[in-house]
């Protein structure tokens, strides 16, 4: 096992390099949740609203999905 002083440079900078990548990782999976997240939100607001968003189980004729049961 080698210690800081014995190693050389290019091994430090390998290992710095290698130990800040776990929190790139949990940023960008933070990042990638909170997109989705606010994606969703954004249809199921657009849903509500009568938006642009369309349901296709639901058609004017038929009034929703209770008309076919």
């Amino acid at each position: 096992m080698r210690t800081l002083l014995s190693a050389p440079v290019g091994a430090l900078r390998v290992e710095r390099s290698g130990a800040m990548s776990w929190w790139v990782w949990l940023v960008v999976i933070v990042v990638v949740a909170v997109i989705v997240v606010g994606g969703l939100l954004a249809i199921q607001f657009r849903r509500r609203r009568g938006g642009v968003i369309v349901d296709p189980g639901q058609s004017p004729r038929t009034r929703g999905r209770r008309a076919g049961r």
